[in-house]
């Protein structure tokens, strides 16, 4: 379990500095905004507070991932490309999103933004379904990359929200149909 988190944390803060780095050197202005807004946003606090912890993890981490990478080489790099595959198509979700709402946006303008708006949640992981944290993050992150108006990230959030809502459903309805099939195959 240690590992799973640590192979998304790690191929998420790496894929994060890429677009970031990316962005300031194609676009430099808004690259010095993204990282403007994100000191003072309030997750680097976070960040220092939590130090301690952090580097203690890191450092079980460390010492593990030699025996890890000895054992289970193959499945460690097949880990990290379906990771930064999820955290790629996270990034489509906001682009498309942002060009449906007739916005121009590139891709990895959309990316930083969701990047960022996962450490947003990550710091505030206490927060039961990070009611608020997430929204509050699209709004500092849109405004990071330029783009200003309330209807804007409230509107992407909207959707976004809508979007975990129907997965959920869709969960709980294909539980329901399995117990159910399960239910009438114990009953005979």
């Amino acid at each position: 379990m240690l590992f799973s988190r640590g192979v998304m944390v790690v191929s998420q803060l790496l894929l994060f500095a890429t677009t970031v780095l990316t962005l300031a050197v194609h676009e430099p202005a808004i690259g010095a905004q993204v990282l403007d807004k994100g000191m003072k946003s309030g997750w680097p606090p976070f960040l220092l507070a939590n130090w301690r912890r952090l580097k203690i993890k890191g450092v079980e981490l460390l010492q593990e991932l030699p025996l890890m990478l000895k054992a289970n080489k193959r499945m460690l790099f097949i880990s990290c490309f379906f990771a930064l595959l999820h955290w790629l198509f996270g990034g489509l979700e906001f682009y498309l999103i942002l060009k449906f709402l007739g916005l121009k946006v590139s891709v990895i303008q959309a990316l930083v933004v969701d990047l960022g708006v996962v450490l947003f949640k990550a710091a505030a992981a206490f927060i039961p379904g990070q009611l608020g944290v997430e929204e509050y993050g699209n709004k500092i992150m849109l405004l990071a990359i330029g783009i200003q108006g309330e209807e804007i990230w409230v509107t992407a959030s909207i959707l976004r929200r809508a979007r975990q809502l129907f997965w959920i459903a869709f969960a709980i309805g294909i539980y329901l149909l399995m117990f159910k099939k399960q239910a009438a195959t114990d009953e005979r």
